[in-house]
């Protein structure tokens, strides 16, 4: 692949694409890179009929034009007929209004809530706590990888707490050379309001990491700059996926400590959309859920992730403490200080 500052994840999706179109092309005897725009289009007509979202779509086209811009100049997703093919398909394959997980997220706060952060297993408050961060910040799971244990801030009682992402790390859909997305540097994550009897929240993100921190700096590793680290081996770096089972592993934990047993799909993805629809419905400003969320426009937020809570999440929330969201330092996410 031509050399391009790309997120690592992105590279593997944009061969993926670029494997599916060749292959496309080998049975429609055209040339990959030396093409035209009306094989362009019929490769886009292609990607519709297979039932792709028009998201999807657009990273095929993408992938497109990163391995062939640089032989041939052509910018497909800058020519007019792609654009109006575009705008005619996504109207025709109109996806519906995006549906709630198939999940119970009351279920999973329920029993998430019954354990105690300071006593439990490492493993159980890895992924409690790797869950609620993921939760309250609205991040991906690139994102909360790329968290690190140095330059942790907070205050004396801990009411927030400010978490550095490695420099290195290059967000989604962020180029470097484009200048388009200023790099995520840090979040800032308010703590939930204590209980009426002045304990602290079981489901607050900012005191739950403040007893994995507490708990695991006597074993951490100095060369181990994640701030997520693994419960037995302790040196080993781990990858994105590996933060994806242990989002996941929060949600099964939850249901297994409510007595059920989840038989419906569930991924760490959706904590995302789950995050911002949650904060939303609580009444945190729109302002400070696109801003956590990085979302550069409101119809962005709607369109893809907000969802319809179901009546179980909407009685939790009507019995439950506020859900807050973070934000990156000055730029919103107010919370208690």
């Amino acid at each position: 692949m031509v050399a391009n500052p790309i997120r690592e994840t992105s590279t593997l999706t944009y061969e993926s694409h670029w494997a599916v179109y060749t292959r496309w092309c080998i049975q429609e005897q055209c040339h990959p890179i030396y093409t035209n725009v009306q094989n362009i289009c019929k490769y886009l007509q292609f990607l519709y009929g297979c039932g792709l979202a028009t998201s999807t779509v657009l990273g095929h086209l993408s992938a497109i034009s990163t391995f062939t811009v640089h032989v041939t100049k052509e910018k497909w997703g800058s020519d007019l007929t792609v654009i109006n093919l575009l705008k005619h398909l996504s109207r025709v394959h109109r996806k519906p209004k995006r549906a709630s997980p198939e999940w119970d997220i009351s279920v999973v706060l329920n029993g998430l809530r019954r354990i105690n952060s300071r006593t439990c297993a490492i493993a159980t408050l890895l992924y409690k706590t790797s869950f609620l961060v993921a939760l309250g910040s609205g991040f991906r799971r690139g994102e909360v990888h790329a968290m690190i244990r140095q330059g942790l801030k907070h205050d004396l009682n801990w009411s927030y707490v400010v978490i550095h992402i490695q420099k290195s790390f290059l967000a989604k859909a962020q180029n470097p050379l484009r200048g388009n997305k200023k790099a995520l540097e840090h979040i800032r994550i308010p703590a939930l309001p204590r209980l009426d009897d002045g304990s602290a929240n079981p489901l607050c993100p900012v005191f739950n990491l403040r007893c994995y921190v507490n708990r695991t700096d006597i074993t951490r590793h100095t060369a181990q700059v994640r701030l997520f680290i693994p419960a037995v081996n302790l040196l080993q770096d781990i990858k994105i996926d590996t933060v994806s089972r242990w989002i996941k592993k929060g949600i099964e934990l939850g249901y297994s400590l409510e007595d059920q047993e989840i038989s419906v799909a569930h991924y760490a993805h959706q904590v995302r959309s789950t995050s911002g629809t949650l904060a939303f419905a609580c009444g945190v400003p729109l302002t400070n859920v696109l801003d956590a969320g990085r979302w550069s426009h409101s119809s962005t937020f709607f369109k893809n992730y907000y969802y319809d809570l179901p009546a179980t999440a909407q009685a939790w929330l009507a019995d439950n403490s506020t859900i807050t969201m973070g934000g990156r330092v000055g730029g919103g996410g107010s919370g208690p200080q």
